[in-house]
């Protein structure tokens, strides 16, 4: 199931095989009405399960939809965590989606590598905080 968990201005997405994309939508929107859930939440999200391969109509569908879901829980930085078998055109699309609204998006397929890249902007979500 997709799930997703709050660690501090992080928001750690995780999308699985299993749920379908009306599941996937439930979620997205739990996180927008979640309290615990900052605004502006670093993204860090966890495709490597996802084996489908879409195509580009029904990607041009979905990526803005996830985007609007969040909506203002959703800051201007996300790392997306992919695998080798992960569909690319998918994750190129979303990361130019995401740059369209001025999101900038880094594709991984290492979590450790991941964190290190958000790493920066975790340290200044938190500075931010505390001003």
């Amino acid at each position: 199931m997709t799930s997703y968990r709050v660690d501090g201005a992080l928001l750690l997405l995780t999308i699985d095989t299993t749920s379908t994309f009306d599941q996937r939508m439930a979620v997205y929107h739990a996180i927008a009405e979640d309290p615990l859930v900052p605004d502006a939440a670093l993204l860090l999200c966890d495709a490597r399960q996802v084996r489908e391969t879409y195509t580009q109509d029904v990607l041009e569908d979905r990526i803005p939809k996830f985007f609007e879901q969040l909506g203002p829980k959703l800051g201007s930085v996300c790392a997306m965590l992919v695998s080798a078998e992960s569909d690319p055109l998918a994750a190129r699309l979303f990361q130019i989606k995401a740059g369209a609204r001025h999101v900038t998006v880094g594709l991984f397929q290492d979590l450790a590598e991941a964190r290190r890249w958000l790493g920066p902007y975790a340290r200044q979500a938190s500075g931010a905080e505390g001003a």
